[in-house]
């Protein structure tokens, strides 16, 4: 759980390393790509386009703007999203356990399964 606080953290403290940015950048990239390779993958990817209203150039301007993508605009969505600091994390599992360690981390609330 530290580590996993961490990295949300960092997300909103540092702008993304150039390296690791470009890594994902393929990734996500390439992975768009590879769906579309099957009819019915890009059968999905249109009727999810359309169903999102997105705009009829969508398939093809993807990946650009995917690629163009600056650190500081991860950094900033990460400050907007991720919020560090007014974030919750729901963790499950025997209370009697864990939650010791959890509390050492910050505020506990324990919601027993129904």
């Amino acid at each position: 759980m530290k580590a996993v606080l961490a990295e949300l953290d960092g997300m909103a403290g540092a702008p993304m390393p150039a390296g690791e940015l470009s890594n994902v950048k393929n990734f996500i990239s390439g992975i768009f790509l590879l769906r579309l390779e099957t009819e019915t993958g890009l059968a999905n990817e249109l009727t999810s386009m359309k169903a999102r209203g997105l705009p009829n150039d969508y398939l093809e301007t993807y990946t650009a703007k995917v690629r163009a993508v600056e650190a500081e605009q991860v950094q900033a969505a990460a400050k907007k999203y991720i919020a560090p600091g007014e974030s919750a994390a729901v963790v499950v599992g025997d209370a009697s356990k864990i939650g010791d360690a959890l509390r050492k981390l910050g505020t506990v609330t324990v919601t027993k399964a129904q």
